[in-house]
């Protein structure tokens, strides 16, 4: 039996972050086959294709944007990044992070696309996603450690697994390293 995701899209204001998150899930799995590997490859195309499905005007005028922004509202308190309200799964049973983990995957996607893969430019497309200060080199405020998102990756894995499917992201080495989270060609940070 196909796993089905139904998610209701309809509002009439900014895309929150339950939505996005939502929305995620159910384009990376509904019509999966059961023990189908499943790719978290978040791009600016993934996110165009969710964001005409919204009724809300995107956040400055394109669906990037208006993603990265709800991520931000979700995750930053203080200047700092802040997962505690992303444990645990939503009101659908989804795991609350997902979204948080595409805009990792998201900053990957820039890195690629823009100059050399290495830490310091991956962690400034995340800041940049953030809406956070990127005059420091380093993990964003709140993030010091590799240990804050990790819970995140592991309750979606377990997710994929209780549904069927198979995650696709690969644990780092050590506390800072740079992985495969697609198919061959996405590199993120994470470790799990």
């Amino acid at each position: 039996m196909i796993h089905r995701l139904l998610i209701d899209l309809d509002h009439e204001f900014m895309t929150s972050y339950t939505n996005w998150n939502q929305a995620l899930i159910s384009y990376f799995t509904t019509g999966a086959s059961r023990g189908s590997k499943i790719y978290l490859s978040v791009d600016d195309e993934v996110l165009d294709r969710l964001g005409q499905n919204f009724s809300a005007t995107p956040f400055n005028g394109n669906w990037k944007d208006d993603f990265c922004n709800a991520v931000k509202q979700q995750v930053i308190r203080n200047g700092q990044v802040n997962l505690t309200s992303l444990q645990g799964r939503d009101e659908k049973g989804f795991p609350k992070g997902v979204a948080f983990l595409g805009a990792l995957v998201l900053a990957a996607y820039q890195m690629a696309e823009e100059e050399g893969i290495n830490q310091n430019n991956y962690f400034r497309r995340l800041k940049e996603i953030l809406g956070l200060s990127t005059s420091e080199k380093g993990r964003p405020p709140g993030m010091s450690q590799g240990d804050k998102e990790e819970p995140l990756w592991q309750a979606w894995a377990y997710w994929l697994r209780r549904s069927g499917f198979l995650p696709s992201a690969q644990r780092g080495e050590g506390t800072s390293s740079l992985c495969r989270v697609g198919n061959g060609i996405i590199v993120a940070h994470q470790r799990f």
